[in-house]
């Protein structure tokens, strides 16, 4: 199998932290990926698209336990 994006051989599965965005708030699912060690694209199976469309549904209805881990800060530098 080939990166998509670079053509590198160099994909490796691995555990990642998919972001999803809501209003202002970014939400973290761990999930399994194939990633390429070249140029870092990532590509989902069923299963893991899955767990992040549940979790975005989820997150939506506040129905899942959060935990905060940081913060964004944004400033426009002239």
């Amino acid at each position: 199998m080939k990166c998509v994006v670079c053509h590198s051989p160099d994909i490796a599965e691995k555990r990642v932290d998919e972001e999803i965005r809501i209003g202002d708030n970014i939400f973290l699912v761990d999930v399994e990926a194939l990633s390429c060690r070249t140029c870092g694209e990532r590509s989902f199976d069923r299963n893991a698209m899955r767990r992040i469309e549940e979790a975005r549904t989820r997150f939506r209805e506040q129905s899942v336990p959060v935990q905060e881990v940081g913060k964004v800060f944004r400033t426009r530098v002239a």
